[in-house]
C-alpha cells in the first residue's frame, strides 16, 4: 500500500529512551565566487531533542565526525534525563563531548566508564534473539 513504510521496525523498542525530535540538518555558507558550488563551510549533521517533565537536552552529530556527538548546553550529568540521554549516545558513538569554558571537551573516563556499564546492562536487558 502507498505511504507505509516497507520492512522497517519501529524505532526505539530497545532504547532506554527516545528523541522527541530528530532533525537531519544541512547549513551552508561564504559561498566562494570564483568556484560555483563551493562554500566557505557547509556542516552535514544529525540534531537529537530529549524532552522529559519540560527538561531538555540536546546533542548534535555531524556526519563528518564518525563516533562523535557532541551534548550541547550545560546539563547535569547527574540527572536521570541526562544519564538516559548518555546511554541512548553511548549506544551509537564512540566519543560523547560536552560543552564547557573551553569548548567542547571529551566525556572524562570514569563518566564514560559509568554510562558504558549502564548502556551494556540496558542492552542485556532488553535483546532479543
Amino acid at each position: 500500500m502507498p505511504g507505509e513504510p516497507i520492512g522497517l521496525e519501529p524505532a526505539y523498542l530497545q532504547d532506554v529512551i527516545a528523541p522527541s525530535m530528530l532533525v537531519h540538518g544541512f547549513d551552508y555558507g561564504d559561498p566562494d565566487p570564483e568556484q560555483p558550488g563551493a562554500f566557505g563551510y557547509a556542516y552535514n549533521f544529525l540534531d537529537y531533542l530529549f524532552e522529559e517533565d519540560g527538561a531538555q537536552v540536546a546533542a548534535r552529530h555531524y556526519l563528518d565526525e564518525p563516533g562523535r556527538v557532541l551534548v550541547r548546553g550545560r546539563v547535569d550529568v547527574g540527572s536521570p534525563l541526562v544519564e538516559r540521554v548518555l546511554v541512548f549516545l553511548a549506544m551509537r558513538y564512540d566519543e560523547v563531548a560536552f560543552l564547557g569554558a573551553e569548548g567542547y571537551r571529551p566525556w572524562d573516563e570514569a563518566l564514560r566508564t559509568r554510562i558504558v556499564r549502564l548502556a551494556e546492562a540496558h542492552m542485556r536487558a532488553t535483546a532479543t534473539s
